[in-house]
């Protein structure tokens, strides 16, 4: 059985369309829970009426507001299936996912299979992953292969011998954490290329911006390589670990949200001089994301100064 987890939260408008696509696997042998984080709509109406067309098939589990990671570590106490798997409750699933994902899994005896998807954005769309498909610790660290989280399909009693779980009164960052932990502790991981869902990209939640996503930004990654330093004992893996956490992705996210906080040059130049040591650790060899992250530092560092 596959238990097929949607948290979900003042989307009742969406619960047909998400849900009705994870009931309708062709895989026979699956289980949805949704668990609702306290919605104030009228989800629990939208639900019952779903339940009273799939059954028991449907799983609702109400509580009271915790946020997504509390509702993700909900379902997976609740989960019975052999393997489990997310489902966003604004996206789409294609009806043969699970079935090639169990299926491909199976043949390659891995312990997690992560799909490739469809990302739709501004009417467009384009796949979600493009790169040559292994997947590692380092492709993901270097953000070369970081798939969304409906991509993942594990092996839940993988994830329980290793007591892995989102970090609750985070948001964001937290799947990061998680999918970290999942691929560190897999025996095999394997990516399937055949895009099997669909992602909609929320343009207003990636472009809203407060200082506190910075700030969690680097938390979030401080504790992953807290983590990886009380797990990897190959110090040249670690070595790698940590030139791709510090010398890229902590560097890029914080360039990142310093250009998107660019109109308030003072609270810029507060967090510029906070972080300047990590700034400072910044390397420029990860290919063309290096040569783009460059060229926004570059830009940042003008506007700083009044030109342009």
């Amino acid at each position: 059985m596959v238990s097929i987890i949607i948290p979900t939260y003042n989307r009742a408008d969406c619960l047909s369309f998400s849900l009705g696509s994870a009931l309708q696997q062709t895989y026979g042998e699956i289980e949805v829970i949704l668990v609702d984080d306290g919605s104030t709509d009228d989800t629990a109406t939208r639900v019952k009426s779903l339940q009273e067309q799939y059954g028991e098939r449907v799983k609702y589990i109400y509580q009271e507001n915790q946020g997504v990671s509390s509702a993700r570590n909900r379902g997976l106490r609740e989960a019975s299936g052999e393997y489990v798997s997310f489902l966003d409750s604004d996206d789409q699933l294609y009806p043969t996912k699970i079935e090639e994902q169990v299926k491909f899994l199976q043949e390659k005896e891995a312990d997690v299979c992560c799909c490739n998807y469809w990302v739709l954005e501004n009417g467009r769309r384009r796949q979600g992953l493009r790169e040559d498909g292994s997947m590692s610790v380092l492709k993901y660290l270097q953000n070369k292969m970081t798939p969304q989280t409906n991509a993942w399909l594990m092996k839940r009693d993988r994830l329980r011998e290793h007591h892995l779980s989102f970090r609750e009164g985070c948001a964001w960052g937290e799947d990061m954490e998680f999918f970290v932990k999942v691929l560190y502790t897999a025996a095999r991981t394997v990516f399937l290329p055949r895009p099997l869902f669909e992602y909609r990209l929320n343009n207003g939640a990636l472009s809203s911006f407060s200082w506190d996503k910075l700030e969690q930004d680097v938390f979030i990654w401080q504790e992953i390589w807290a983590w990886l330093q009380q797990h990897v004992t190959d110090q040249e893996e670690l070595a790698a670990y940590e030139k791709a956490i510090f010398g890229y992705r902590v560097p890029a996210l914080l360039i990142y949200r310093l250009w998107q906080g660019r109109s308030s040059k003072d609270m810029a130049q507060k967090f510029t001089d906070q972080y300047q040591a990590y700034l400072a650790k910044r390397d420029w060899s990860n290919g063309l994301r290096s040569l783009k992250l460059a060229a926004l530092w570059y830009l940042f560092r003008l506007n700083m100064m009044g030109v342009g």
